[in-house]
């Protein structure tokens, strides 16, 4: 029964040389997405920065810390009006 058990272990190693080899390539692109993005960032300066997010929350509990951590913008006026119904279910 020593022909079963090679061949379950050539499928294995196998399985683990396509593995591998996919990991190689997900390294490559993502190092040849990282340059891509240095080079952008060169031509563009460092002087940028963000006006605006779009912000999604699971939860009501990390909405309200949001509300708290940042309160300025139109986000805590809205939590201002909604905050008692909010904390009150």
């Amino acid at each position: 029964m020593v022909g079963p058990a090679v061949r379950a272990s050539d499928t294995e190693a196998a399985a683990l040389e396509r593995l591998e080899s996919e990991a190689r390539r997900c390294n490559t692109h993502l190092r040849e997405a990282n340059a891509s993005m240095r080079k952008l960032q060169a031509r563009r300066g460092t002087g940028l920065h963000s006006v605006c997010a779009y912000v999604t929350f699971q939860e009501e509990k990390s909405f309200l810390k949001c509300l708290q951590l940042y309160p300025r913008g139109w986000v805590s006026w809205a939590g201002a009006y909604t905050r008692p119904l909010l904390s009150s279910t």
